[in-house]
């Protein structure tokens, strides 16, 4: 599955003569349910995961439907290794409640008293 997430990227990279927006129009599509690829891959998938933060940081603040973004799933989910993926997003910790759309990640965190996203 990797493989395959890496040359649809790779593809999209390629046709795109825009630049970097337009490449990135994949990563950002969404399902009916409003997830994006990410959102799928931080359940399961840290490799995918990685693959996806590579193409577009962005994507981690995204909310889908149920107004959880990537960043959040991986909070509720209390996965500390896609958690270390994701944090490539976050270039300061104001970003988690600026740019998350939805339901905030840091909220979820203190809910649960998970405190690695805190600190």
């Amino acid at each position: 599955m990797l493989e395959t997430i890496k040359a649809l990227l790779h593809y999209s990279s390629m046709r795109s003569n825009a630049g970097t927006e337009e490449a990135n129009h994949f990563v950002r599509i969404k399902n009916e349910m409003g997830n994006t690829a990410l959102h799928d891959a931080v359940k399961h998938y840290n490799d995918i995961v990685q693959c996806l933060v590579s193409a577009d940081l962005g994507v981690s603040y995204y909310s889908n439907k149920a107004g959880k973004s990537p960043l959040y799933l991986v909070v509720e989910a209390r996965d500390v290794g896609a958690l270390a993926l994701l944090s490539q997003a976050i270039h300061n910790k104001g970003d988690i409640t600026t740019k998350a759309e939805g339901l905030n990640p840091v909220f979820r965190a203190i809910e649960l008293q998970y405190w690695v996203i805190i600190f």
